[in-house]
């Protein structure tokens, strides 16, 4: 990975899932599968986690879409990647 590498646990309230996308990236030969999950804290900080490849596959999306809007989902990915983002506003967004 990256010369400044770091792992971080996420944890936070399902507000959107992307559907899974199929990619195609240079650096790769293959096409990889990517989704984008949006989390929310109790305070509104947001972030996005985006799995990919076999992780896609292994978390349940559809299972959470449904659920999401009726309940509270609260998920966990551990040992994540991090990379720097910008705080966005999912004002569209409705708990």
């Amino acid at each position: 990975m990256g010369r400044d590498t770091k792992t971080e646990d996420a944890v936070g309230i399902v507000i959107v899932i992307s559907p899974i996308s199929r990619y195609h990236s240079a650096s790769r030969s293959t096409p990889f599968t990517k989704r984008v999950v949006y989390l929310s804290d109790l305070r509104d900080y947001q972030i996005s986690v985006a799995p990919w490849g076999e992780r896609v596959i292994a978390f349940d999306g559809e299972d959470v879409l449904q659920t999401v809007g009726k309940e509270l989902v609260i998920v966990i990915f551990v040992n994540t990647f991090v990379k720097l983002f910008k705080h966005h506003d999912f004002k569209a967004i409705k708990r």
